[in-house]
């Protein structure tokens, strides 16, 4: 079975072959000399399917203007609301987990990763913990100033 689309374009395709070939039955009468009466008809036929051509021509232009439905996927939404709050620096954006503090990127656009440098020598204390990437505007620092 034939979609819209495909039987569209089959139709259209078969208008515009019936168009040249009447146009080119009409134009060897005309140079023939042929009988009025059967030039008369090749343009009666050839209006015709030109007309015909003209409503499908407008009925695609209908088609193609009308609205299309989208759902908005969770990836989607979630972006809409980061490029809000980009938008609108006063406000923060809700997300759903860690985002970044520099630019408030969602949980995708983090990455974790550990991290033990043993023992400090100017400390004494053992040197370790977790430190975030964020994907997004490249920041970097300790996995604990991620809300």
């Amino acid at each position: 079975m034939l979609s819209d689309k495909s039987y569209a374009r089959y139709f259209g395709q078969s208008l515009l072959e019936e168009i040249l070939h009447l146009d080119e039955e009409l134009s060897q009468a005309i140079a023939n000399k042929q009988d009025p009466a059967v030039e008369e008809e090749l343009e009666r036929s050839l209006d015709v399917a030109l007309s015909d051509a003209d409503v499908v021509a407008k009925n695609i232009l209908e088609e193609v203007k009308k609205p299309k439905v989208h759902v908005k996927s969770e990836y989607e939404k979630e972006l809409d609301t980061m490029m809000e709050a980009a938008l609108a620096p006063g406000k923060k954006a809700k997300s759903k987990g860690p985002s970044c503090p520099d630019c408030g990127a969602g949980v995708k656009h983090l990455s974790f990763h550990p991290f033990d440098f043993g023992q400090s020598s100017e400390t004494g204390y053992h040197d370790a913990g977790e430190r975030y990437h964020c994907h997004k505007c490249n920041s970097k620092g300790d996995a604990d100033d991620v809300k």
